[in-house]
């Protein structure tokens, strides 16, 4: 199960960190203070960047909100040349690579796109920054630790599977699929800036609320505000690109998700296995392609299509 394959990727990961780090720390004594150091320096860094706006309610909506939607489209600027120009050398990298991307069909999903980031976002970011300043008034006046900061972006990433996860299986009730997500799923080969192309209550209800309740539940700073919104939209935007390229994180689940419907809700998977809304994925070649590839050679070629499918 793929809920399985990621907490041992976690789990492995996590232990070859720390015994890195105890063997470094060990060989280097002086190294034990680096994270120190690099921590209180990014303190002094970042506390400049609020002073350059006139008010608490300048930087958290309005910067915020404009920074979110530049980041989305900076993540997206790669991915829509390889849409638009197909060069030879990317469409090997494509998951469904009999789809093309049109100008007409991108310039009508624009306008929805930019409503959710601007409008949408501007809505969701005042009414997120009133309720953050009822949870905890002196949430922006101290710098988190960084055991603080990796406390709320662990605990939030679950938040966030969970919150998705249901609201996601939820818009796809048929009693609401039609009103509601069948506007997502007009793009059954999705591209990366198709992330935010949604109906206006599934965006609040299943994209935002799902990522903004764990630093609202926690007050968290708004360094880690910012950090954790970049991580969720590239991941998201990675996530839609149709692109299973090296060195990033694998697309190929919600890319099933996107081509079969009843598969793949959630963001990390576990849910998918709890519930077993993988199971007809898992019995995929695109299951066993769902890594994140470090070889040049394209996972197609890697893990080829069987007769079955």
């Amino acid at each position: 199960m793929f809920g399985k394959q990621f907490l041992q990727t976690a789990a492995t990961t996590t232990v070859v960190f720390v015994g890195i780090w105890v063997i470094l720390s060990t060989l280097f004594p002086e190294v034990k203070n680096a994270p120190g150091i690099l921590w209180a320096t990014l303190e002094e860094k970042y506390s400049v960047i609020p002073k350059y706006f006139s008010s608490d309610y300048s930087f958290y909506v309005i910067g915020i909100t404009l920074y979110t939607a530049a980041i989305t489209w900076a993540f997206n600027i790669f991915f829509l040349f390889v849409d638009f120009t197909e060069p030879k050398w990317a469409r090997q990298f494509k998951i469904q690579d009999n789809q093309h991307v049109t100008l007409t069909k991108f310039l009508s999903a624009l306008p929805q796109i930019l409503f959710n980031q601007f409008v949408l976002g501007y809505f969701c970011g005042l009414v997120f920054y009133e309720l953050i300043k009822w949870r905890n008034p002196d949430f922006n006046n101290h710098f988190p630790s960084f055991l603080t900061f990796l406390r709320d972006i662990a605990f939030t990433i679950l938040l966030e599977e969970i919150l998705f996860y249901y609201s996601h299986r939820l818009f796809h009730h048929p009693s609401i699929y039609k009103y509601v997500h069948k506007k997502h799923h007009e793009w059954t080969a999705p591209i990366g800036i198709t992330a935010v192309y949604a109906h206006p209550l599934e965006h609040i209800i299943s994209n935002v609320l799902p990522i903004a309740a764990g630093p609202l539940i926690f007050g968290s700073h708004s360094f880690t505000i910012l950090v954790w919104y970049t991580m969720a939209l590239f991941s998201t935007t990675v996530s839609h690109s149709g692109y299973h390229f090296p060195f990033l994180p694998s697309p190929e689940a919600h890319d099933y998700h996107h081509f079969a419907f009843t598969q793949n809700y959630g963001v990390l998977g576990i849910l998918d296995s709890f519930h077993g809304t993988n199971s007809q994925f898992m019995k995929t070649a695109a299951s066993k392609r769902h890594f994140l590839s470090l070889s040049l050679v394209p996972v197609k070629k890697l893990i080829p299509e069987t007769k079955k499918e």
